[in-house]
This record gives C-alpha cells, structure tokens and sequence, in this order.
C-alpha cells in the first residue's frame, strides 16, 4: 500500500499516511497529496503516521434513518457519491451520482460494501439489488467506459439490451478492400456505411459490401 504525504503552501509536510491513493486523500481528506516513499515505523520530515486518517473504517460514521428525509435547512444528509458510512458492522460507499439523495438504507440499495484497495470506477459484478448500479453511475469494463442508463442496474457493460452507455469512442474501422481475406465478423466501412462480414472469403473487385448480401451485412 503506497504513501501519501500532505504538503501546505511552501511544499511542507503535514503529515504521512496509507491510502489507496492521491485521488482518494484529496476527495476524501481535502488538501495537496504527493506519493512518497518511508519504511514502517520511521518519520517523514519529523511527522508519524496517521493510521487512524488512512481508512474510512476508522472514522466512517454511523449511518442515520435521518437520511431518508430532507433536512429542515433543505439539505441532504447523503448526497455525495462515494459517501462512507457505517451500519451493521459494515463500512458502505454511497453509489448514487452527487446531488441525488441517497434515501436508501445500506444493505438495501444504492450502497456497496467498502473494501480498501478496490478501484470502484472498475465494473464490479453487483451481488444482489442492493449494490447494484444506479442511473448515471460511470464504470470502466474491458479498458471502455460505459454508463449505466437504469436503476438497478446488474448487467454486464457491453451486453445486449441497451442497459448501458458505451462512452468510450469505437475506433476507426478499416475500408473493405479487394484481395483481402475477411473472416465471420470482421468489420469495415464502405462508402461510409459498416458492413459485417458473415461468411468468410477472399474479396475481389465487385464484391463490394452492397453487391454481396450473402457475404456482407450492413450494421
């Protein structure tokens, strides 16, 4: 697990702790963070560890049914994606997009169980309805990023059925050519429409992709 150190204005340390990552001290802890190097049980720049900051375990508080009204200023007291809480022994993360209440108890739905050291904007295979992926909620599957375009959402990104998003851009696809060999499912472009091979073959001048149903269909 790497360390982080908290700098102030003049680049000084403020203190050194374990975490998951820059990112997380910042969203979480707030400030300026570096990665550095330190064995166990020695001081950074004179400053110890602050175990007790690295992880949501420790200082999560309690989840609170008041949660599940608006409060009398208006405000929501989960609301923030990645909001931690502790209920039934658990450490949760809110999943629901920041400034979308979170009204729901954790266990029930819209939270996932924390663990230290997960990547949570890699698609995680939800365990039941509680935990699985509400509308809007960004997700990197197989290096493409994919959003979630239901509630309850525990389909694989990239199926079928429209549940998600593709975000990532599909990359250039090459121009049918003759006197090339084409397999079932390649994919090219002609007179830019895309074509999908369904029988494999050698191409040659006039089995152009509209000329040759049998071999090519339009996508």
């Amino acid at each position: 697990m790497p360390y982080y150190a908290e700098l102030d204005e003049d680049s000084q340390v403020l203190r050194v702790i374990v975490a998951d990552s820059k990112e997380w001290c910042e969203n979480r802890l707030g400030g300026t963070w570096v990665e550095t190097k330190i064995d166990a049980g020695e001081q950074y720049a004179g400053i110890g560890f602050q175990f007790d900051k690295a992880h949501p375990k420790r200082f999560a508080p309690d989840w609170s049914s008041a949660g599940q009204t608006q409060q009398p200023d208006g405000s929501w007291i989960y609301n923030t994606q990645g909001q931690f809480a502790a209920h039934n022994g658990k450490i949760w993360t809110n999943l629901l997009p920041s400034g979308t209440p979170n009204v729901w108890e954790p266990g029930v739905a819209n939270w996932r169980e924390y663990q230290l050291g997960v990547n949570y904007t890699v698609w995680l295979q939800p365990t039941g309805a509680f935990d699985a992926y509400p509308s809007g909620y960004r997700v990197e599957h197989d290096e493409v990023e994919y959003e979630s375009n239901i509630d309850a959402n525990t389909t694989t990104p990239g199926g079928p059925g429209g549940q998600w998003t593709r975000l990532t851009p599909l990359p250039a696809l090459d121009e049918w050519a003759p006197n090339t060999s084409y397999v079932i499912g390649d994919e090219r472009t002609y007179n830019g429409t895309t074509y999908r091979c369904i029988q494999a073959h050698t191409s040659i001048v006039g089995w152009q992709p509209p000329n040759v149903p049998a071999l090519w269909q339009a996508v």
